[in-house]
């Protein structure tokens, strides 16, 4: 074994064992289950769920694309076939985020480490657990997302794309990863892009036709896919959250759609300099462009595979002040994180090799600081995951078993994911993620307490668990406020869940399927019974 791969095994053992222990901590705070710190991972499960029975949606009778992701709910549907059920995505994040903490470490090591480096220095060692947080690689996976596989692609592409720019052979994994970063999250286009790109600009048309032609086939399988369906080409999740795919508008004409679009991206751009990653991003971009147009490298080999590392990093950043999302459990913009880390190591390493080796203490101290910095945000979301997950529990995961336990019949919801994980009844999905026709009113600005009612009445609702203040004059007038369930708010859209009968026959026996309900709440949850006038009894 080489020092490199000693030291990352290291590391990496010591990454898993504290993972462990937060996992576990997690778990004791959630009445023993494991529980995800958001509610999103279970839209993925409940459409694995379905896949496995022949359809795809969180409901078997229609088709929908709740995903945001093409490939991962593909990817949890193996583990629910091997039996893993709730703790498939654990097992997913945890290998792919040991993986990239591995793959990170050792090219840490190799490129940026000299060989001589005694094991007594310091310095090395003290970046080594910051570069394992860059990575979010603790807090990330308890996500349940798709995003630490998104995060090792970046951080493979990087590594594949450093040993074919040295003129070497392509590793056997380096076209794979690439063709599938676009299936894994759409952001990984611009990176396929750059890759694709750089490869014709190094003359290796093989290996750029192969990642090109793969890349187009997946999205172009997935349209196909999509369209048979009756469905959007994008997933709905997408056009629910995306500022620019939300705004398409079918009826706009050429001319006025383009016109919204370069709008709106503009729009996205100058918001995104004003955020703390976007400003970090931006003085990357630029600190890679200076480095390949003002530092000389050693050799030609040297100088090609930086400029092509460093126009990948760049352009994939530049993507992201464009089109990209921030924030929301610290997990959108990990991947770009990770590509600017991994890229920033071989670009600059001769630099990071002379701090290693030199006496440069207050120039040691400044990188540790910045990389804290850079590491911060995914720190403080680590610290926080056992309450968040404590959150799910204590909010969706009990409605969850109201909705399959206590009173088993078709539901309305707006946090769609651990209600209709195993559930086999009905569940209508008001924000528009598990139901085309919603989302599609909604974009529109139809979707008032008319069209709820409609829908509700179509679809056999009997009630409905949602956040009011996401529907404050939409609620319609016939339906019986029962129940506000009330538990702190961490990760969760609100900390009150209401709780209503949509129709008149549904009254009694929901009322008391509360009272048994209420019987079996952890403690720090308070259900608030309420009689149809809105009086709490």
């Amino acid at each position: 074994f080489r020092k490199s791969q000693i030291y990352a095994s290291f590391w990496t053992l010591a990454w898993l064992a504290v993972f462990i222990a937060l996992v576990l901590t997690s778990m004791g705070l959630s009445g023993g289950n494991l529980i995800y710190v958001i509610d999103d991972p279970y839209i993925h499960l409940a459409v694995a769920e379905n896949i496995l029975r022949g359809g795809y949606g969180v409901n078997l009778t229609e088709f929908s694309a709740p995903s945001s992701s093409i490939l991962y709910p593909f990817i949890l549907a193996g583990t629910e076939l091997a039996g893993l059920g709730p703790a498939g995505p654990l097992f997913v994040n945890a290998a792919a985020t040991g993986a990239s903490a591995w793959l990170l470490l050792d090219f840490y090591w190799r490129h940026a480490v000299p060989d001589g480096t005694p094991l007594s220095a310091v310095f090395p060692h003290l970046l080594a657990p910051l570069l394992i947080f860059s990575i979010s690689a603790f807090a990330l996976p308890m996500t349940g997302m798709e995003h630490p596989l998104h995060v090792l692609a970046a951080v493979a592409a990087v590594r594949g794309l450093v040993e074919v720019a040295d003129g070497g052979p392509a590793p056997f994994w380096f076209a794979p990863v690439v063709i599938a970063a676009p299936m894994l999250r759409f952001e990984g286009t611009a990176m396929a892009v750059a890759i694709v790109a750089v490869l014709l600009i190094l003359r290796r048309r093989r290996l750029a036709a192969v990642i090109g032609l793969g890349v187009t086939a997946g999205l172009a399988v997935w349209i196909i896919v999509m369209l048979r369906l009756g469905l959007p080409v994008m997933p709905s999740s997408v056009m629910v959250k995306s500022t620019l795919a939300g705004t398409f508008n079918p009826d706009a004409g050429v001319l006025d759609s383009v016109s919204t679009a370069v709008r709106i991206l503009w729009a996205q751009f100058t918001a995104s300099l004003l955020n703390r990653w976007g400003i970090v991003f931006a003085l990357v971009i630029c600190a890679l462009a200076a480095a390949v147009q003002y530092r000389e490298a050693r050799t030609r080999a040297d100088a090609v595979a930086q400029r092509a590392v460093a126009a990948v990093v760049a352009f994939s950043l530049a993507g992201h002040l464009v089109a990209g999302r921030y924030f929301w459990a610290d997990r959108y913009e990990v991947y770009a994180v990770a590509l600017l880390v991994a890229g920033g190591l071989h670009v600059f390493r001769e630099d990071l090799k002379r701090v290693v080796t030199g006496r440069m203490l207050f120039v040691q101290i400044g990188m540790l600081g910045a990389m804290a910095v850079l590491a911060y945000p995914y720190l403080n979301a680590a610290a926080l995951t056992p309450r968040a997950a404590r959150n799910v529990y204590e909010q969706q995961f009990q409605m969850h078993r109201f909705a399959t336990e206590f009173f088993s019949r078709p539901v309305a919801v707006n946090d769609l994911g651990r209600v209709s994980y195993r559930n086999d009844n009905y569940v209508l999905d008001l924000w528009g993620l598990g139901a085309e026709p919603v989302r599609q009113l909604d974009a529109r600005g139809k979707f008032d307490a008319a069209a709820i009612e409609s829908f509700a009445t179509a679809a056999g609702v009997d009630f409905a668990m949602i956040y009011q203040v996401f529907f404050e004059g939409r609620v319609p007038k016939t339906w019986c406020l029962t129940a506000i369930l009330t538990s702190e708010q961490v990760t969760a859209g609100a900390p009150d869940v209401y709780f209503y009968a949509t129709n008149r026959a549904a009254r009694v026996p929901m009322q008391a399927a509360l009272a048994r309900f209420a019987k079996v709440l952890p403690g720090r949850v308070k259900l608030r019974r309420m009689p149809c006038d809105g009086v709490a009894e």
